[in-house]
């Protein structure tokens, strides 16, 4: 009964989706077919191709479930945790190294999340997504929202009711109460973003699922035997192979093509994505694992825009080839942009921050080449103890892994060369002296265990266009051994330091700093943590990059 509600009221939907769609406004970026007929991404303003170069945004806290179990899930929009702030920091910062991507997720799970227990969604939340929104749109960086399922709260799962032959995910995606809730939620959330005025040209598409998979350990895919009618209506055998897999294949069409729909009748030049982990052959990798995909070439029959694939480097695991095969994508890149939405590594497989930047580029490199259209790393700041198992992020250490990837560095993607004839000599010249006058650049001294930001960008010829300067950092009569950190102003503190002094001689070292907010850099005075002693610091800067 619920279900045939919910699609006995989708006609009256559409029609308040029609008036509400002439606000919705045009979607700056749009697909188009480029080079060799390949499918590609373009700025539908200026006519120019689009390559999505960006990060993953992810913020994770402790949250309690329905259930009222705790669960620990993104919060990045959290109603009461939403943190304006870091996110202005974290957009300026990836502005400043040419980033035109981020990819969020909106969190159905738990209180405080997107679904409202009254009834469809919440407003303070989506007013927390429009907020992000207007900022990236400031920044000049499109946005992927992306979710896992829709939301625990606001009425979508009354449409489970009748789902008793399916469970978990296959509930979700394949009975018809579970098409439903989805319909119902993506229309739902482009209403509400319309609603309250979220500059839709800010987003670069609506991804359906951040990885969209089937489950052969729940029903109907656990049973040996017997039909399964689906949300297409058709009827499926589970004693047949062929005929699960032609199940799943159906299934991720219908899904998409029904719920893009419903986003497009509100929102109707969005862009319409969904993302994919690795599938399990014809390499072996995810031994035992029960979350189960095929995605080509059953995706390519759907009406989606974008196809997001997933893969992360693992020296035990699958080589890029090996995980371009299990995708079977081969040929298939005519049709839609394939972008790697999620590609990254672990401490623990590359305890090297060198080795860990040097491969991943390498991964950047060789999708390329199997003409990928795009890149997000997983993930920009998201570290210990927030993440676990660790893993590296753009700015974690030295920043060497965003020195090999950010397009400030390598503007094409697609080649290993650093921006050529982007650095420019200055005459020698100081931005700092806290034995100066007090000011930005001069007093106070710098304290122990205490940070100061300096402006650079406007000074010394340094232009605000400056992503890095080359810099001569000197520590001036410091009252006991120590060291100094320099970094971009905004982001996070680095644990390599670029320059060890001792008590009362004056020390210097050459360095390369990435300009952080406001065209910033940031140096911190670390000493015993129960020191009262200080430094003065001076910086020259000798060049800049742009």
């Amino acid at each position: 009964m619920v279900i045939a509600l919910a699609l006995a009221s989708l006609t009256l939907r559409q029609e308040v989706a029609t008036n509400t769609a002439a606000a919705a406004g045009t979607h700056r970026i749009g697909v188009r077919p480029g080079a060799a007929g390949l499918a590609e991404l373009f700025d539908r303003t200026s006519g120019v191709t689009f390559t999505p170069q960006g990060n993953n945004y992810v913020r994770l806290a402790s949250q309690t479930d329905p259930a009222g179990n705790s669960t620990y899930y993104h919060s990045t929009f959290n109603v009461g945790t939403y943190d304006a702030t870091r996110i202005e920091v974290a957009l300026t910062t990836m502005a400043t190294y040419r980033y035109n991507s981020i990819r969020v997720w909106l969190n159905g799970c738990c209180t405080g999340s997107v679904g409202n227990p009254a009834g469809g969604l919440s407003t303070a939340y989506l007013a927390n997504v429009v907020d992000f929104l207007k900022r990236c749109r400031s920044h000049g960086i499109y946005a992927i929202l992306t979710t896992d399922w829709p939301p625990s709260f606001g009425g979508y799962t009354d449409n489970y009711a009748g789902c008793t032959a399916f469970a978990s995910y296959n509930l979700v995606n394949l009975c018809a109460g579970g098409v439903a809730a989805n319909v119902a939620f993506f229309r739902d959330l482009a209403q509400g973003l319309v609603a309250q005025g979220a500059p839709l040209d800010a987003i670069l598409a609506y991804e359906l699922r951040n990885e969209y998979y089937y489950e052969s350990d729940h029903p109907p895919l656990s049973w040996t035997s017997g039909p399964v009618t689906t949300a297409n209506g058709l009827s499926y055998d589970m004693g047949s192979a062929s005929s699960r897999q032609q199940m799943m294949d159906d299934g991720l069409v219908y899904f998409v093509d029904q719920v893009r729909a419903a986003i497009l009748a509100v929102d109707p030049t969005a862009l319409v994505g969904v993302g994919f982990f690795w599938p399990q052959d014809p390499n072996p990798t995810r031994i035992g694992d029960p979350r189960v995909i095929e995605v080509y070439p059953a995706i390519d029959r759907s009406t989606v825009d974008l196809v997001d694939i997933h893969g992360y480097a693992v020296p035990a695991d699958l080589t890029v080839p090996q995980l371009l095969e299990n995708y079977k994508l081969a040929g298939h890149q005519q049709t839609k942009p394939i972008v790697l939405g999620e590609f990254g590594t672990f401490k623990s497989s590359y305890p090297s921050i060198s080795a860990a930047a040097a491969v991943l580029q390498d991964w950047q490199l060789q999708t390329c080449a199997a003409q990928l259209k795009g890149w997000l790393l997983w993930t920009w700041d998201t570290q210990e103890p927030e993440a676990e198992p660790p893993m590296w992020a753009a700015v974690s250490g030295d920043g060497s892994i965003n020195r090999s990837l950010a397009p400030s560095f390598r503007a094409d993607p697609c080649s290993a060369t650093p921006v050529p004839g982007h650095f420019f000599t200055v005459a020698p010249c100081r931005v700092a002296d806290t034995r100066a006058a007090e000011g930005p650049s001069g007093a106070p001294v710098l304290a122990a265990n205490q940070t100061r930001r300096f402006p650079v960008s406007g000074l010394c010829g340094v232009p605000w266009t400056a992503v890095a300067v080359a810099a001569n950092v000197t520590a001036v009569d410091p009252t006991e051994a120590g060291d100094l950190r320099a970094y971009p102003a905004g982001t996070t503190i680095p644990p390599a330091s670029v320059l060890n002094f001792t008590e009362g001689r004056v020390r210097a070292n050459d360095a390369v700093v990435a300009l952080g907010v406001d065209g910033q850099i940031a140096i911190q005075c670390d000493m015993s943590a129960t020191s009262r002693g200080h430094t003065h610091v001076i910086v020259d800067v000798t060049g800049y990059f742009q």
